[in-house]
């Protein structure tokens, strides 16, 4: 059995590139014959004359600002707020403010009669604007300038209106030099027995201030409050003062007196 001519694989392909032979050349011929008959576009022999706007024009930028694309997204003068760029002036009349009518009273010497005896006299009424008050006398509590001759006791603090039932006698102290005021804190209840004691200030004499301490533990009895609550122990009613102890010293004893003896 032998094979057709003509349908071997290289015969196949001899014959399709033929056709795509001739396929290319009738579409150049195609495209070459429409092209021949085509023409260039002559120009007109009267062309219509090109108007240039005058540079020169004083609206010129604002012909130009309609072309622009915020011509109405910003203020414009050829826009709608070209009334508010333009304000114009507003007209103004000031106040003239005129007196009501008032009639004179009758008579009318109510008012001429104080008139022409001032222009007859050249004196009026005496008016005072303001009067200075007279100033008030203070009385002022000056304390004794003699000096003590003895120590005392000073209840101070929210103890100074509760009355002592029982006040110690202080002594006089012999010491070198003038001895300060002890000052001891205590607490008080109700019955007016003290239970609390604290030193707050020294003297500078050591037995003077142990026998402050001392005196303020058992020496000092106050009165009982108005108001005693039915609790005894009670701290919220209990009241705290200061005790000052004001120290005389013997004078004939201070061998280094450097400062004045105090004076109350």
């Amino acid at each position: 059995m032998t094979t057709p001519t003509g349908s071997t694989p290289s015969a196949i392909r001899f014959h399709w590139g033929w056709w795509v032979a001739v396929v290319f050349a009738l579409q150049g011929g195609g495209l070459w014959w429409l092209s021949r008959n085509t023409t260039a576009p002559r120009p007109s022999a009267n062309p219509a004359p090109l108007l240039l706007a005058n540079t020169d024009s004083a609206g010129l930028l604002e012909a130009l600002a309609l072309e622009d694309p915020t011509a109405f997204a910003r203020p414009n003068p050829n826009g709608f707020s070209g009334p508010s760029l333009r304000p114009g002036t507003m007209p103004h009349q000031p106040h003239r403010w005129q007196p009501p009518e008032i009639d004179i009273p009758y008579p009318t010497n109510l008012l001429t009669g104080p008139i022409d005896s001032i222009l007859k006299t050249n004196l009026g009424d005496s008016a005072n604007a303001f009067v200075k008050p007279m100033p008030k006398i203070m009385v002022l509590n000056v304390p004794p300038l003699e000096m003590q001759t003895a120590s005392r006791l000073e209840v101070a603090g929210d103890l100074a209106g509760r009355n002592l039932l029982a006040s110690p006698k202080l002594q006089t102290w012999n010491h070198t030099t003038l001895l300060r005021s002890t000052r001891v804190q205590v607490m008080v209840n109700p019955g007016g027995r003290v239970f609390s004691v604290v030193r707050l200030g020294g003297s500078g004499h050591a037995p003077a201030d142990a026998m402050a301490l001392a005196l303020a533990r058992r020496a000092i009895l106050f009165a009982k409050a108005t108001n005693a609550p039915a609790a005894p122990l009670d701290l919220s009613s209990f009241t705290t003062g200061d005790l000052i102890f004001h120290w005389h010293t013997n004078p004939l004893t201070v061998t280094n007196l450097v400062q004045e003896p105090r004076r109350e």
